[in-house]
């Protein structure tokens, strides 16, 4: 008897502790929210506080996009933790999107995680234009292809494969906790990681239907394989923008895109500040984790060295 009251008591404390936890955490999130902290989002969702209050929660809980629409994330998962807090993974990055975006534009959004990015710029091409994401990680997209029902999204599109240059299935890599690090590149997957299959489709038969002639920008964060579509996607005329992740072949891509008639901006790392740096040289590039890359015959030596993300239109073709 005396046992069974003591396990009730703790249960009451456990299920306590979980809604105190909870209701902190989602009034920290108000406050980064409030705050849109452009970068230093690691040490915001990562310190001790927050970690101590993210293992007293349930793994999945209700989260909102910052412009409002509900999506379901996993808070064991690191992207998750961002999503909740922030209402976007990449406030920096889904910026330079929006900025260079324009109505009736095609964005795609090519590893797209829990799409935070593409989301953010589906108002800005509006109805006329068109929002892709590639997303392969099944339980992500459960939780994306619910968001979109939920916002009653007609102009946002899901796709659960991934994009290479050949068709086909492949094994995809994750490590425990971390979505946004999965991988088709066995030369970046570690022993520890998960695995499974998933659809692989080649981008140059996939894709040009969606775009229909349209112009379009693209953002890639796909671990290791940006290689595997970056030539096909700079050959398209009607290319405007790439925003890449620098993590892998950092010289490859630089070469790539330098040929092709584009030039780089590496985006700031400013906690409050939303701007982005003229790179000159591939030096420079290691600078930044984030890079943008927009279609320009501007004379580069009149490009000031620190742009404005609302200004960086002005030096496109």
């Amino acid at each position: 008897m005396i046992e069974s009251e003591d396990n009730r008591l703790k249960s009451q404390s456990y299920k306590v502790s979980t809604h105190i936890c909870l209701a902190s955490l989602r009034l920290y999130a108000w406050c980064c929210r409030f705050l849109s902290p452009a970068s230093g989002l690691m040490a915001l969702s990562e310190n001790r506080l927050t970690k101590y209050a993210f293992k007293r929660v349930p793994a999945m809980v209700p989260a909102r996009f910052i412009d409002g629409v509900p999506i379901n994330v996993n808070i064991k998962d690191y992207d998750g933790r961002r999503l909740f807090l922030f209402g976007n993974n990449e406030p920096k990055v889904a910026a330079v999107a929006q900025s260079l975006s324009r109505p009736g534009d095609v964005f795609l959004d090519i590893g797209a995680n829990y799409s935070s990015i593409g989301m953010s710029v589906r108002n800005v091409v509006g109805s006329h234009g068109a929002v892709h994401l590639f997303e392969p990680q099944p339980e992500l997209c459960s939780c994306v292809n619910e968001a979109i029902r939920m916002g009653n999204m007609t102009n946002v599109y899901l796709h659960q494969i991934a994009l290479m240059d050949h068709e086909g299935s492949m094994e995809l890599s994750r490590p425990p906790c971390h979505s946004g690090m999965a991988t088709l590149i066995g030369d970046v997957a570690k022993p520890h990681w998960s695995h499974k299959s998933v659809e692989v489709k080649d981008i140059a038969s996939f894709v040009p239907p969606l775009l229909a002639s349209r112009s379009f920008g693209v953002k890639i964060d796909i671990e290791g394989a940006e290689m595997s579509i970056l030539p096909w996607l700079v050959e398209q005329k009607l290319l405007r923008f790439v925003i890449v992740e620098m993590n892998h072949h950092q010289e490859e891509i630089w070469t790539t895109l330098i040929n092709n008639g584009f030039i780089f901006f590496g985006l700031s790392r400013r906690i409050f500040k939303r701007e982005v740096r003229h790179i000159r040289k591939f030096e420079e590039v290691q600078a930044y984790p984030d890079v943008v890359a927009i279609r320009s015959n501007y004379n580069q030596s009149l490009i000031p060295e620190c742009v404005s993300t609302r200004l960086l239109t002005k030096y496109m073709t």
